[in-house]
């Protein structure tokens, strides 16, 4: 009897326990129950494509200017009584055009010659009559020399004469550099009996930049004018480093009236890549750009498009363009992952017109969302 007991016990025990466990299973299975036909219904609504190895051909173009480096700065080296600009900004000027007359007080220019021949006459006399003082002592030195007939006497009495020497050299030499600034200084005011020219060193665009009124004497010291040369030049562009490369053939339209075409090759990439990933390019071209006066004016102007048409990145990875989204400035696809929708953001590279190339952040596994 006891035995039943027992046994009736334990049934009730076990099935006590299997109802609980049910139970507990029950509730942690349902969180992570989903039905299918709901996941098929959801997955249905995406279309999705797998990043691909393949050659990926971009047409990349950019706009560029043609800069003028050389730019030389204009100026008189003495204040006349006034200034006369014979340009205007912008204009082209061809070399040896007038460009700026500066006028001079001819009474005060007149006063400058005489005071200046009045300078030259007095250090000549100065220098004479030094010379003359030289002279006599040297003469004196020499004969107390021959008198003396101590050895040490006779020494000193040659120093003397050594020192007396090298004091007259020098005081000549200053005689010849005084005489020489005076001279220089005459000839410049006795030049001064007309308006002083300044002319065009080249051909080129102006730039006038005096900031002082052409009335004023001081403005003279100023620079006056400037003035670019158009005959040396670069030919400069900003483009995507994905984009473009050191050595690659380009194609030119000038922006002129004619929209000229040439051809290019990329020379340098001479700065580093900002913040929007591009970089200044340098192009050479085949020789002179035609009609120079048309597209280029102060610093630089007109411009060009730049286009490359065969760069080919070989056997990288690539998606629909139309995939890739901007999101704060980075860029980023959305991908279905064990049927849900997740973001995920990558690195991108160059583009052409339907594909772009993934530098990091997929893998050819991965399902992206193109819808």
């Amino acid at each position: 009897m006891s035995s039943l007991k027992a046994r009736a016990a334990a049934l009730m025990l076990i099935s006590a326990c299997l109802s609980c466990s049910c139970a507990g299973r029950q509730n942690m299975a349902a969180p992570d129950l989903v039905d299918a036909s709901a996941i098929q219904g959801v997955t249905s609504n995406y279309k999705c494509v797998s990043p691909q190895m393949t050659d990926l051909t971009v047409t990349a173009s950019s706009y560029g200017y043609a800069v003028l480096p050389l730019k030389d700065q204009l100026s008189f080296k003495e204040a006349g009584l006034s200034v006369a600009i014979n340009v205007h900004n912008g204009v082209f000027v061809n070399k040896g055009d007038d460009l700026a007359d500066l006028t001079f007080d001819q009474d005060e220019v007149q006063t400058n010659i005489e005071l200046t021949q009045i300078a030259i006459d007095k250090e000549n006399a100065d220098f004479v009559a030094a010379d003359k003082d030289y002279e006599d002592n040297l003469a004196s030195a020499r004969a107390q020399a021959r008198a003396d007939t101590d050895s040490a006497s006779r020494q000193i009495d040659g120093l003397r004469v050594d020192q007396l020497t090298r004091n007259r050299g020098k005081t000549s030499d200053a005689h010849d550099a005084a005489i020489k600034k005076l001279s220089e200084d005459l000839a410049k005011y006795q030049a001064m009996t007309k308006p002083e020219q300044m002319t065009a060193p080249y051909d080129g665009y102006i730039d006038y930049t005096a900031d002082k009124s052409p009335d004023d004497p001081v403005a003279a010291y100023e620079v006056l004018v400037e003035i670019c040369d158009t005959s040396v030049y670069q030919l400069t562009f900003s483009g995507k480093a994905t984009d473009f490369c050191y050595n690659m053939p380009v194609d030119l339209v000038l922006r002129d009236k004619d929209k000229t075409q040439m051809k290019g090759v990329i020379v340098s990439d001479y700065t580093d890549v900002d913040s929007a990933g591009k970089r200044v390019y340098i192009v050479q071209t085949e020789g002179q750009i035609p009609n120079l006066r048309d597209v280029m004016q102060i610093g630089y102007t007109g411009g060009f498009t730049v286009t490359a048409n065969s760069l080919v990145i070989r056997n990288t990875l690539t998606i629909p363009a139309a995939a890739v989204q901007a999101d704060e400035s980075k860029s980023f696809v959305n991908i279905l992952e064990d049927g849900v929708e997740k973001k995920r953001y990558v690195k991108v590279g160059a583009q052409s017109s339907d594909s772009i190339q993934i530098l990091d952040g997929l893998t050819t596994a991965d399902q992206v969302i193109t819808n």
